[in-house]
């Protein structure tokens, strides 16, 4: 009987996606506790104080999509990969507590996997870089992937799935809901797409663009702009902007002027409050 020879990894969302997320523009930006870059209050005349970014509705609803696939991606790897093909019936414990009861079907043919696999979780806590969430209820996973094409078409579903805890983006925000969620994946790795709703709305890659990058209005900035209208200029003092290795950013063009660590994630160029 073969065995699956596939290990998928699945990796941050779109480097795109992300930075829209976070608002980058033009400004001078200052770096959040989680690493990610913010756009500082850059002064001049009606501007008084920075709010920063949030993690609105559908960003979240977008993140608790990812992390569930994520979750059941190293649960994928942990229990099924290298283990022959077909009918299925596993149990173990998840990475940080409780537990999860795989069963179903899967095949393989011309390198190609075919999975009607179900994932009952119960209190399944998993973290990340951009999460920390317990899962609790039975998520269903059927279409197929290869692994050496990197193609994937899967869909998650779940009729009443429990997510508690927080989202490690912007703000913070803590979840906690019980409600259906259903979402596709298309592609892998970088290129990958998910799509779907949680608890009845609708999510896919632009509701990381259209989250809120802050208010506007009298008083404001809207993130990811700058009220003067000049790339990294402001009414404050000189100084210089610097990337994580310590490489003089000042000036540099976005939106990645710093490029990308190991892991995926933007690297902030970070300047002090008030630079021109």
């Amino acid at each position: 009987m073969p065995n699956r020879t596939l290990r998928f990894v699945r990796q941050l969302p779109l480097l795109a996606s992300l930075l829209s997320l976070v608002g980058l523009g033009a400004g001078c930006l200052t770096t959040s506790r989680d690493g990610s870059s913010l756009p500082t209050n850059t002064g001049g005349s009606g501007s008084s104080r920075y709010v920063p970014p949030k993690c609105d509705q559908g960003c979240q609803d977008y993140l608790v999509a990812w992390a569930l696939d994520d979750t059941i991606w190293f649960l994928w790897n942990q229990k099924l990969a290298g283990r022959p093909v077909g009918a299925q019936d596993i149990s173990g414990a998840c990475p940080l507590g409780g537990s999860v009861h795989v069963t179903g079907t899967d095949s393989v043919a011309d390198g190609t996997t075919t999975t009607d696999i179900v994932f009952e979780l119960d209190g399944c806590e998993y973290n990340d870089q951009l999460f920390d969430l317990t899962f609790t209820g039975s998520v269903s996973m059927e279409g197929s992937l290869n692994g050496t094409a990197m193609t994937t078409a899967e869909v998650f579903s779940a009729t009443e799935l429990s997510v508690q805890g927080s989202l490690d983006w912007l703000d913070d925000p803590t979840i906690d809901q019980s409600c259906e969620v259903t979402f596709s994946q298309q592609g892998a790795g970088d290129s990958s797409e998910l799509a779907g709703r949680v608890c009845g709305r609708s999510f896919d890659e632009s509701s990381l663009q259209r989250g809120n990058g802050g208010g506007t209005g009298s008083g404001q900035s809207s993130a990811g702009s700058s009220s003067s209208g000049t790339a990294g200029s402001s009414s404050g003092n000189d100084c210089a902007c610097t990337c994580p290795n310590g490489n003089d950013c000042t000036g540099a063009k976005m939106p990645n002027p710093c490029g990308v660590d190991g892991d995926g994630i933007p690297e902030p160029c970070a300047c002090p409050i008030g630079c021109k």
